[in-house]
């Protein structure tokens, strides 16, 4: 793997599929979608979904507007249900703090909004948000993955530039908001469901590769 010392100045990570194995959550929003809309969603829609922020997701299912507010109250009952569920992927957290000790500096990119990610840690049971120096939420943000916003954010709060920034996701949304914003992406390829349909500067089979890249 092509070692690129000193490129890098800080590594961002998404959270869901890449840090985080909660496809569970898909369990819960295609529950909830057939429960009030007494429809059925395809794998294809679901894997689509995964990574998408609330608002997008409830478009792109085309969720009436009068179904909306059951909608989310459905989906959050279940979700609230299966937060238990979440985990980190293996090797996730010993990559973290070993480029922690490289004294580069780490962000989260997510779509999740800030009490999701606050509410991360309760559930691991220790502090894994607060080994990052920032976080982006997409409620922090106008426009969200795929937007160029949120890496911009994790720069303007980081004060550096895109091009010091490897982003490691597991979407065409993350892929899309690298090129966008300028940054380099590595590709998660152990929670993407379809790596060869990605661009990608790296595509990763393990967190550990990371530290390949940056050592």
């Amino acid at each position: 793997m092509e070692n690129l010392t000193n490129k890098y100045k800080a590594v961002v990570f998404d959270l869901d599929g890449t840090a985080v194995d909660s496809r569970f959550y898909l369990d819960a929003l295609k529950e909830a979608f057939e429960n009030i809309e007494n429809r059925t969603i395809s794998e294809e829609q679901l894997d689509k979904c995964y990574g998408m922020t609330t608002e997008n997701t409830l478009i792109y299912l085309g969720v009436s507007q009068d179904n909306k507010h059951k909608y989310m109250e459905e989906w959050i009952r279940l979700s609230d249900e299966l937060s238990y569920k979440q985990t980190l992927f293996d090797g996730i957290l010993d990559t973290v703090k070993q480029i922690k000790q490289k004294n580069l500096l780490l962000g989260i990119n997510t779509s999740r909004n800030t009490s999701e990610v606050v509410s991360l840690d309760k559930y691991l049971g220790f502090p894994f948000v607060d080994l990052f120096d920032c976080y982006v939420s997409c409620d922090k943000i106008v426009n969200p993955k795929p937007a160029p916003d949120s890496i911009l954010l994790v720069c303007k709060e980081l004060n550096i530039s895109p091009s010091d920034i490897l982003f490691v996701g597991d979407t065409e949304f993350d892929s899309k908001c690298a090129d966008a914003s300028g940054c380099d992406f590595a590709l998660a390829v152990w929670g993407c469901s379809y790596p060869d349909k990605i661009n990608a500067k790296y595509k990763l089979k393990n967190p550990a590769e990371i530290l390949d890249i940056i050592n």
